[in-house]
């Protein structure tokens, strides 16, 4: 059998091969347990000695000769079964390398367990030795003298093999759902024969895509000829879920680049600190050491969203790279982390402010504009309090700066957060309110009779959003929130769409108004009512675009698979979407304490109740709509509410206002 007839003679049997023999290692007098290099083209017997030189960086960086083991015993850790030992032996002995150990780091104790040389020559002595006594070495021995001697004394075969049946190009599996990795024997670096491999299946007897690709209960991924040959005869593609950090799919009939330049690394620098830790893109249970050997086997094009998703990733395993949302550094993280929290409990006092002065009054709460800021800003409260602890509800498994949470956690902020875009959907409410005032001239009594319009709708699809959306809220690198693909944002740009065109349709009626009033008035170079709606809508709508148009546009590029580590673009998104409070604190404001209380310079409230009047006045006569500029409104008395209790309808004329003091918005 030490000749290629007679493997061939078994090879038509379909019988499996392997080798009986012994090995050697003894460093300073003491034996370390050790297995030889089985299938392997070698000497029955070969032996070497000599000092012990770390050359981890074969496997490691993935570098063809190891600078200055002429002459020595090459020790290389191991942390993958998913090595090609007739490559290794090779740059070993390129090397110079008398010796080979090959200490395997994902086996603690077995010192038998070598992998198979693919029948390829072998030259030099190759052992491999248990993760415990290769930690010894490493730590003490290193420089010491090591002798190594492996002894062939035959082959034995053996028919049905638990490895399976010998298959090549001539002699295909025969069984049925089976396929040939063609990982047995190697010729001029090229596999010809493997052994007939049942496709994979988990643990409910379900194909098992996956498994084509990674080796779960070894630990280790596939090479790219098991991939190709598992996928062709199994059908493996493998798809995953639609979402903003979901890969494309694996299929490794897509596999390829033109040239090494072009492939895909996924720590590029081979400086991976924590090779145990998960990393959650291609499932649940891939290690980093699994994702880097699995990018290293396969060929997977640089610029592909498969490759882009897993650098994003590579954080996790402490490689040098951009870091999860282009933060590479713990300064950048805790800016990520910290700033937004900021803006949002800015956003909380400015709504908390909202709702005190909208509210602190039965007056003040009587009236349907107050109404719907004080609901506005209860939600507001609730979606920024939810962003404020930004990382914090992420699972401690995603390594994300701050994150101390768990699965719960992270749905619970991801559920509130969705709920606080429920204010987002008010302000379209408060833009219809506006519109049916001012416009067509809507009273009060009007206006309440049709509350329930005003509150109902917004409510219900922000809710409806909130929970439909449970199942997606997970990790989105600046907290937890939907992770589905585009369709959580629609809700909120068809909001901004709808209240920008309710805003300009009051700007454009208003503007005629004013325009053909002031062809009456003297007052013609003072600041009309027209354009002080005009800039009151340009404060409105402007609060929208600030507060939602860049986090909108990082989420759609998300989608798309880009922007991963645009860091300015992506702190930007993160401190401007919790200020959506705050914004709506500044215009609730800005009436009352910015610019000169004149009677041409007055809040909002106002002008819709001035403007209500005139529009309501349009067709009398030029001298009434002159005298209702300066008409003098009955005051309501604050006794008689105090004493009833309950809330009047505002004069259809409008309530009367001092001049040097501003009434609620």
């Amino acid at each position: 059998l030490a000749y290629e007839s007679g493997r061939s003679d078994c090879l038509s049997c379909r019988m499996h091969c392997d080798d009986i023999g012994r090995s050697k290692l003894v460093i300073d007098d003491i034996e370390i347990p050790s297995d030889f290099m089985h299938l392997a083209i070698q000497e029955s017997i070969l032996a070497a000695s000599g000092p012990i030189i770390d050359c981890s960086d074969l496997i490691r960086l993935g570098v063809d000769i190891c600078i200055g083991a002429r002459d020595k015993v090459c020790l290389v850790e191991a942390n993958t079964k998913n090595i090609k030992y007739w490559d290794l032996s090779q740059k070993a002995e390129d090397s110079g390398c008398v010796a080979l150990i090959l200490n395997a780091t994902y086996n603690e104790t077995n010192s038998k367990a070598c992998g198979f040389h693919s029948y390829d020559e072998l030259g030099i002595p190759f052992v491999c030795i248990s993760s415990n006594d290769g930690r010894r070495i490493r730590t003490s021995t290193i420089g010491k003298i090591a002798s190594v001697e492996v002894n062939i004394l035959g082959q034995a075969c053996q028919k049905d093999s638990p490895r399976g049946s010998i298959c090549s190009e001539k002699i295909p599996c025969s069984g049925e759902n089976e396929f040939c990795p063609y990982d047995k024997t190697v010729v001029d670096g090229e596999y010809i024969e493997g052994w007939c491999k049942p496709c994979p299946i988990d643990g409910y007897g379900n194909p098992s895509q996956l498994s084509c690709y990674f080796d779960f209960y070894e630990g280790y991924a596939r090479d790219s000829q098991y991939v190709v040959d598992c996928v062709k005869s199994c059908d493996a593609q493998v798809q995953f879920g639609s979402c903003k950090f979901c890969p494309d799919g694996l299929n490794a009939l897509d596999f390829g680049v033109d040239n090494d330049a072009d492939k895909c690394h996924f720590c590029p620098k081979y400086d991976i600190k924590y090779p145990d830790r998960l990393v959650p893109v291609f499932g649940a249970n891939i290690t980093c050491w699994q994702m880097q050997e699995f990018y290293e086997s396969v060929d997977i094009d640089k610029n592909s969203q498969n490759c882009a998703l897993a650098q994003k990733m590579n954080f996790i395993c402490g490689c040098d790279g951009t870091g999860y949302a282009g933060a590479n550094t713990e300064a950048k993280q805790a800016v990520l982390a910290w700033l937004p929290r900021m803006m949002a409990i800015l956003s909380i006092f400015g709504s908390l402010f909202i709702l005190y002065d909208t509210t602190r009054t039965a007056q003040k709460r009587c009236k349907l504009l107050n109404q719907m800021l004080s609901t506005l800003s209860i939600f507001d409260i609730l979606g920024s309090t939810a962003y404020a602890f930004t990382t914090l509800p992420t699972p401690q498994a995603d390594y994300l700066y701050g994150s101390e949470g768990n699965d719960k956690t992270c749905i619970a902020q991801g559920f509130f957060i969705q709920v606080g875009t429920i204010a987002c959907f008010l302000n379209v409410s408060l833009a219809m309110y506006y519109l049916l005032t001012i416009k067509y001239g809507w009273q009060q009594a009007r206006l309440k009779s049709k509350r329930i319009h005003f509150f109902l709708p917004p409510i219900l699809v922000g809710l409806v959003f909130a929970f439909v959306g449970v199942p997606y809220y997970d990790n989105a690198l600046l907290w937890c929130n939907n992770t589905a693909r585009y369709w959580p944002e629609i809700p909120v740009i068809q909001a901004i769409v709808f209240a920008t065109l309710i805003m300009c349709a009051i700007c454009i009626d208003v503007r005629k108004k004013s325009r053909a009033s002031l062809r009456y008035s003297s007052r013609r170079n003072s600041v009309t009512l027209s354009d002080m709606v005009f800039v009151q809508a340009c404060w409105f709508t402007g609060a929208f675009y600030v507060t939602w148009i860049p986090y909108l546009a990082i989420q759609y590029m998300w989608s798309s698979g880009k922007a991963y580590d645009m860091y300015g673009f992506i702190l930007y998104a993160s401190i401007s979407v919790p200020l959506q409070g705050f914004w709506n604190f500044v215009v609730y404001v800005r009436p009352r304490y910015f610019g000169r209380p004149k009677p041409t310079d007055l809040p909002i409230s106002r002008r819709v109740s001035l403007v209500t009047l005139r529009s309501s006045m349009s067709r009398l006569s030029f001298r009434a709509r002159r005298a209702a500029d300066d008409v003098e409104l009955p005051k309501q008395e604050n006794d008689d509410i105090l004493k009833t209790k309950q809330c009047k309808v505002d004069n259809p004329n409008g309530p009367k206002f001092d001049r040097g003091k501003d009434p609620i918005p």
